[in-house]
């Protein structure tokens, strides 16, 4: 499956929309661990990033398939604006997706189970998902074996800093999604 695809059922799984380019790529990095699909992530700023799956979001947008809509919601301490971005399925999109899913029908299987483990875990808030992918990326980099302490240790030396709550909750939402089991 290209990672067209698999960013067109991320969406489509999400149905009422995916709110945040974070989030976005938060989601579609926790669908694509767990199946096991390698779409390009590596360490950024706010936790695992994936070109490849930022460039079939912008080109699903080009194609008509997925509608942005953005909302400025304040400015920084320099003075940017922060920007919150909207994403949900156009009409075409829509007819695309039932196409994709019978091409693929396994996987888009695969990703609806795994999107509804992830929103009755909760509605998590864009920073702590980022933190709960972070977690995972380093647990996952320690092969499964790891624990706060190395986890804290791992992120520091990557530059993101974790603090002790903020890590209870991205180790619960893991364990909530039955990605990792926590004692």
């Amino acid at each position: 499956m290209q990672p067209l695809d698999f960013v067109l059922f991320a969406h489509g799984a999400f149905d009422k929309g995916i709110t945040g380019r974070t989030v976005l790529q938060k989601i579609v990095y926790f669908l694509s661990v767990i199946i096991g699909e390698d779409l390009g992530y590596n360490p950024h700023f706010y936790g695992p990033y994936s070109p490849k799956v930022a460039e079939a979001n912008s080109e699903l947008k080009e194609l008509n398939y997925v509608e942005e809509t953005s909302t400025v919601y304040g400015y920084n301490n320099q003075g940017f604006e922060m920007t919150k971005y909207d994403y949900s399925l156009t009409d075409d999109g829509l007819k695309l997706l039932e196409r994709k899913k019978k091409q693929y029908n396994l996987e888009w299987e695969q990703i609806l189970t795994i999107a509804n483990r992830i929103k009755s875990a909760g509605n998590m808030h864009y920073m702590e998902l980022a933190m709960a992918a972070k977690a995972f990326m380093i647990i996952k980099q320690q092969g499964g074996i790891s624990n706060k302490e190395i986890i804290k240790t791992k992120a520091k030396q990557l530059g993101w800093l974790i603090d002790d709550r903020s890590l209870d909750n991205a180790l619960s939402f893991l364990e909530k999604i039955e990605i990792v089991t926590w004692n």
